[in-house]
């Protein structure tokens, strides 16, 4: 989408207006918690003033085994379509506990398993 968006600091500002679906899925581990764990899909006019739209949770104690915390993995996928003004921000909130805050040690970074995207659909 050269000349559509523009991606800084984990975001992305369209730089077109339109109808847009994002998506966005979470892979994550966490090995001292059960609790559970959810992603949203938040947009607005300013980094600051962003609105969750839509969110995915999974569900406290999924897979979770204290004999072996090296096996607690989960993912969540939201997606969502969206009729959006020139200059709004999209970024993805992680919430962990009900706390929304950014929770890095818990999330597995790799393009395969973890990513977060748009197209324009109109």
């Amino acid at each position: 989408m050269t000349g559509t968006i523009q991606f800084a600091d984990g975001m992305i500002q369209l730089l077109q207006e339109g109808t847009y679906h994002i998506y966005a899925q979470m892979y994550y581990h966490d090995p001292e918690t059960a609790s559970a764990m959810s992603h949203c899909i938040a947009v607005g006019p300013t980094p600051g003033d962003l609105e969750n739209k839509a969110c995915a949770m999974s569900s406290a104690n999924h897979h979770y085994d204290m004999t072996r915390p090296w096996m607690n993995l989960n993912t969540n996928y939201v997606a969502g379509t969206y009729t959006l003004q020139n200059g709004t921000f999209i970024s993805i909130q992680m919430n962990m506990g009900g706390d929304l805050a950014p929770h890095p040690r818990s999330i597995l970074f790799d393009g395969k398993n973890c990513y977060f995207g748009l197209f324009k659909i109109a």
